[in-house]
């Protein structure tokens, strides 16, 4: 909580006004890692999204998250991700329009139409804000 609390401190103090003037929700994000649409990582229809978006035609930057924080950021949400460490340049804005298995807890899948994997040991620290 201390490290979230010094983190928000920093992010508010970065000159950028007009976000931190809509600051409303901030959630510290345990693991960060990558999906694309394929049936053995989806459903049977792996372009639609939870939210029903056909994410494989979509140009937005889209992202799962973990089901104990879609009431937080519910899907269609637009969100702002910071990540600290290797992964620093997927840094920005995202919808939410996927939910994750109800087996991950605190987490966050980035869609990837590159098939890049994410490997979540390589980010320090993550938060999900809007």
């Amino acid at each position: 909580m201390k490290l979230l609390l010094i983190s928000l401190s920093l992010l508010l103090n970065c000159g950028n006004d007009s976000f931190s003037d809509n600051f409303t929700k901030a959630h510290n994000i345990k693991r960060i890692s990558s999906y694309w649409s394929t049936s053995s990582q989806c459903d049977a229809t792996p372009c639609i999204s939870a939210s029903g978006k056909n994410i494989c035609k979509s140009n937005q930057k889209i992202i799962a998250i973990s089901q104990d924080i879609v009431k937080t950021f519910p899907l269609g949400s637009k969100v702002y991700l910071q990540i600290e460490g290797y992964y620093s340049h997927l840094s920005g804005e995202y919808y939410v329009e996927d939910v994750m298995n109800k087996r991950y807890i605190n987490s966050i899948d980035i869609y990837r139409k590159d098939k890049k994997l994410i490997d979540p040991k390589l980010i320090k620290n993550a938060i999900i804000y809007q």
